[in-house]
């Protein structure tokens, strides 16, 4: 497997409101293809997971310098 030391990884845990889980959930589907469409991700396995408490849970890799560019730059 090839790394990259600048790419960063995420593990995000999303804690949906009552009644929006499902709607958690397919936001959650569209994330990392949505950020890998704009170069901001990296093509490294995304994993979602439902927590015990039915927290989303989310991990993916930024693309070298994606996570700046995704939280500083407007489009």
């Amino acid at each position: 497997m090839d790394t990259n030391p600048r790419a960063r990884l995420s593990i995000v845990a999303y804690r949906p409101k009552e009644g929006q889980e499902a709607e958690l959930l397919s936001l959650a589907r569209e994330h990392t293809p949505y950020l890998r469409e704009r170069g901001l991700a990296t093509d490294r396995a995304h994993v979602l997971a439902r927590a015990s408490d039915g927290s989303i849970v989310e991990v993916f890799e930024w693309a070298e310098g994606g996570l700046a560019k995704a939280h500083h730059d407007p489009e």
